[in-house]
């Protein structure tokens, strides 16, 4: 049985060179002290009726997550249902 060496790239590996790497909301989350943050959001945010609201703490970081990869809102819903990363 003879193989060859093919130097094409493929179709999976392009897709693997091309998946970006999380350094950058790895390192934040690292930097980031998320309690003190969390508990000035829960502060102004005092729902005590209705329908439970989501976390403060994750709008905030979509917020976040928005304002430095420059997405709108709905872009930024999308991303964060499809990445795991960026749950």
């Amino acid at each position: 049985m003879q193989t060859t060496t093919n130097p094409q790239l493929g179709l999976l590996d392009s897709l693997m060179i091309a998946t970006p790497t999380n350094d950058f909301l790895e390192g934040l989350d690292r930097t980031l002290d998320w309690q003190p943050i969390e508990k000035d959001l829960q502060a102004m945010y005092p729902a005590t009726t209705g329908r439970p609201p989501c976390a403060p703490l994750a709008l905030f970081k979509m917020s976040l997550l928005q304002h430095c990869y420059g997405l709108s809102d709905p872009q930024c819903e999308e991303l964060v249902s499809d990445r795991l990363s960026w749950r």
